[in-house]
């Protein structure tokens, strides 16, 4: 697996999360306040969904986050407890929606 580095600085372009590959390391060095967390809770859900092209779910296991103060990391794990959550959450309520829809009106909705 190779490594990418990754500076977020106001002289930089923004960086958009959903592009970033996940088949590499990636290093999210910025100042405080520039997004961190919330790009590291974004990659760590697209790593465990599998939303990347040819990228397999990981299990919340088999990957690293490194944080370099105790406060940070207690955050850091907040926040992608809720992350995971509201994924959860939203997954539920779409296959609660896909079961009350007869499979013609799924077939119609497809076809939009």
């Amino acid at each position: 697996m190779g490594s990418q580095e990754i500076k977020s600085e106001s002289t930089m372009s923004t960086m958009d999360v959903c592009k970033l590959d996940l088949s590499r390391s990636q290093l999210i060095e910025a100042s405080a306040g520039t997004g961190k967390t919330f790009t590291i809770t974004n990659l760590l859900a697209r790593l465990v969904l599998g939303a990347g092209a040819g990228i397999q779910p990981l299990d919340i296991n088999e990957i690293l986050v490194v944080t370099f103060t105790r406060a940070a990391t207690a955050d850091l794990k907040k926040r992608i407890r809720e992350q995971l959550s509201q994924i959860r959450l939203g997954l539920q309520r779409l296959l609660e929606v896909f079961a009350a829809v007869s499979e013609n009106d799924l077939i119609s909705l497809i076809n939009v």
